[in-house]
């Protein structure tokens, strides 16, 4: 259902107010909540020990909020880069080098992990699609300190995203909104 289906009547929307002003509902709202979270975590715990039987070390990406990219997918919508850090993604790393004009530099390896892509919805209401591109957080605390690494890191998320997903990003019209994460953050395996 998306929030152009979601209609609401005004007693509907007077009912759930007056639900939340109420202590016992939001008490056992709370209960239910965690309830949630708890299945969630026993999700993860029984779906590892399965993967584990079947010879495989199963992790769970649990991505933490860095800066967000902004720019168009395919010349149609939207489109969200979450350019966020994940204590299981390996660490960057440099060697020295000399490039093809002879100058010599640093170069770089920056590992990454990624999640599928996943609707969403702008401030407008509008649908766009949000992507999660996991590093390190010595890469992201590399790129708050250095800009050149900065545009190393984006220019890496703009790769990834257009190579796993086949899609073409707007690259000329990037934007960086004051947000450290678009939607709700997920965990992927």
């Amino acid at each position: 259902m998306s929030t152009k289906d979601f209609n609401i009547s005004r007693d509907e929307f007077r009912n759930i107010t007056r639900c939340l002003d109420n202590e016992e509902f939001r008490g056992l709202f709370m209960e239910y909540c965690n309830e949630l979270r708890d299945n969630r975590k026993q999700y993860e715990d029984e779906l590892s020990m399965l993967e584990a039987q079947r010879g495989y070390d199963v992790k769970f990406l649990k991505p933490s909020p860095g800066y967000v990219i902004k720019t168009i997918v395919d010349g149609k919508r939207k489109g969200f880069i979450n350019v966020c850090q994940c204590e299981l993604v390996q660490k960057p790393s440099s060697t020295s080098g000399v490039n093809e004009d002879g100058t010599k530099g640093l170069k770089w390896s920056i590992p990454y992990a990624q999640s599928q892509p996943r609707k969403d919805y702008d401030n407008k209401r509008i649908e766009c699609i949000v992507y999660d591109v996991m590093f390190h957080p010595d890469s992201l605390h590399l790129a708050s300190k250095n800009d050149g690494f900065r545009k190393l890191l984006n220019d890496t998320s703009l790769d990834a995203v257009e190579k796993s997903f086949n899609v073409k990003l707007d690259r000329a019209n990037l934007r960086f909104p004051k947000l450290q994460y678009k939607g709700t953050p997920s965990s992927s395996v």
